[in-house]
């Protein structure tokens, strides 16, 4: 006679059987939990930090499985014990990484002045230009970083009204569907292409706004990582000392990736917030699965020497396979720009 278990009703062995692989996930969970977040050297580490704000959901719904499951109580004391990491850890931790100083000189009554960021993949074959200039309008957003927008110069003879008060620059790179640029209601100055992206400066209230957008390479391959890993390095080197400074684009990692955990060891993250998804801008319409819905975060906004407002991720893609993500900052207003 098959005995079943009272909870699912299970036979017995087969809801052991299932008990000790939610058992064997749960250890997973917290092994990345402890050794594993913001490490991206070992290949299963890279793919779990890349969904890692999905580790505390997955370490619920493997706890109560086991619960359910096991019947010995030794074996349900040691899945809540295995638990408590991987739904902790990933909650706190990477709030409490080390940021770049703020370091914004704001003396009484000193008048502030409100810069608003966009950063936006576009993707290379998304033709709706229609719906992109509703986004890239520097009467909207001051400050407008574009990756994949290797036709530019068709979309500026589009939009050329539109554009007449804009400053626009996308200097030339030999990779074109990763081209990127720069389009601001401030005078964009001293533009170039760099290993990291495309570098450049404005001046925003009598200070000096030093710039960095790129489109950084997938680490799904140790190839790739690797890559990613100089791109960044070469990304904090550019920025060095700039005491204004802002470094945006498709980073392809999450806040969980090694990447985000170095950057911010030197910039502030503008961190949309929320739970889950609710900050994730890939994918969108222009991939097949999107019905899915946006479910990992991989365009961020970091900063240095401004006071942080709000941010968010925008709800319309624009015909692309990433959300744009905006911030909106604040920093001292000088009337001389000596001082």
């Amino acid at each position: 006679m098959v005995k079943f278990s009272k909870n699912l009703r299970l036979p017995v062995t087969t809801a052991t059987f299932f008990g000790l692989a939610a058992l064997t996930g749960l250890v997973w969970l917290a092994i990345w939990a402890l050794f594993g977040m913001f490490n991206d050297a070992f290949a299963l580490f890279r793919f779990t930090n890349y969904f890692g704000s999905y580790v505390p959901l997955l370490a619920v719904v493997g706890v109560c499985l086991s619960l359910s499951l096991l019947r010995s109580t030794a074996w349900r004391i040691l899945s809540l014990i295995i638990t408590l990491p991987s739904v902790l850890l990933p909650l706190v931790l990477p709030s409490m990484v080390s940021n770049g100083p703020l370091d914004v000189r704001v003396t009484e009554g000193q008048p502030m002045l409100e810069l608003d960021v966009v950063t936006y993949s576009r993707t290379g074959h998304n033709k709706e230009y229609e719906r992109i200039a509703e986004l890239v309008d520097c009467q909207k957003y001051g400050l407008i970083l574009l990756q994949e927008f290797g036709d530019i110069e068709e979309f500026e003879a589009l939009y050329s009204d539109q554009l007449a008060g804009c400053f626009v620059s996308f200097p030339q790179s030999k990779y074109s569907f990763k081209s990127v640029g720069i389009v601001s209601a401030y005078e964009i100055t001293n533009a170039r292409v760099t290993d990291a992206g495309v570098r450049a400066s404005i001046q925003v209230g009598g200070q000096n706004v030093e710039l960095l957008t790129s489109r950084f390479s997938r680490s799904i391959t140790q190839s790739g990582f690797r890559e990613q890993q100089r791109q960044i390095e070469l990304a904090i080197e550019e920025l060095d000392g700039a005491p204004i400074a802002i470094l945006a684009g498709d980073f392809n990692s999450t806040q969980y990736n090694e990447s985000l955990y170095r950057l911010r060891r030197h910039f502030v993250l503008a961190d949309p917030g929320g739970i889950l998804n609710s900050s994730a801008t890939f994918p969108a319409e222009k991939r097949w699965y999107a019905f899915l819905g946006a479910f990992v975060g991989i365009d961020h906004i970091f900063y240095r020497g401004m006071n942080l407002l709000s941010s968010d991720v925008v709800d319309d893609s624009y015909g692309s396979d990433h959300f744009p993500v905006h911030a909106r900052f604040s920093l001292p207003l000088m009337e001389n720009p000596d001082e």
